[in-house]
């Protein structure tokens, strides 16, 4: 059975816009194939307060994919503030209303052999069992919209505080480093989580400290 797409993908949505309409939150670039896509949080939330992290989160409401339609490499990308984003020629290409999970982080990667793109985006909100806080959603860009891996209450610790896609040891595809936190210490962790899918579960997240 395949992965579930994420629910309410359908919002106000012109496929032709070329600009934003709202505040970015993050966001994050990556070439695939020779397109250059640029994923966005945005949207008027309002903050939140991580009790673990002791910091207020500004967050979104919408995340969005643009594809960029002019020639820039990705280390002048990297290099943007928003209003030289705000001046990129692009076409918003899918967006999706996630306002009830208060998007704060968004970063991208290629983790495997296949073309999809791997999206963390980092959440915050109450689970069954523990209070809200800082969420782990793990999702892929596929055919066109975002499909939901895996989505948690927690990887190591009690919360993180950043992450990011990096190559880190050159083998030509992109590790998860997160930074976490625990409350009873209140010292950050340097980690890289390595997320393997079996079933709707995940099988097992390697911390390596």
């Amino acid at each position: 059975m395949a992965t579930l797409c994420l629910i309410a993908v359908a919002t106000r949505f012109d496929a032709a816009r070329g600009t934003r309409d709202a505040r970015v939150v993050d966001w994050d670039v990556i070439d695939l194939g020779g397109e250059r896509l640029l994923f966005t949080i945005e949207g008027n939330n309002d903050d939140v307060y991580s009790d673990v992290l002791a910091r207020a989160l500004p967050n979104g409401t919408t995340i969005r994919v643009y594809s960029i339609a002019q020639d820039v490499s990705l280390d002048d990308l990297n290099s943007f503030d928003d209003g030289r984003l705000q001046s990129l020629k692009m076409n918003c290409i899918y967006q999706n209303q996630m306002a009830v999970a208060h998007p704060w982080l968004i970063t991208v990667g290629q983790s495997d052999a296949d073309e999809h793109v791997e999206v963390f985006v980092g959440a915050f909100r109450a689970t069954d069992y523990h209070k809200a806080e800082t969420r782990p959603y793990f999702l892929e860009y596929r055919n066109g919209v975002l499909v939901r891996k895996w989505t948690g209450s927690r990887l190591n610790c009690e919360a993180f505080a950043a992450a990011d896609y990096v190559d880190g040891d050159g083998d030509g595809r992109d590790e998860l480093r997160v930074v976490e936190c625990n409350r009873k210490d209140g010292k950050m962790v340097e980690a890289v989580a390595y997320y393997r899918l079996y079933g709707f579960t995940p099988h097992r997240f390697c911390i390596e400290q």
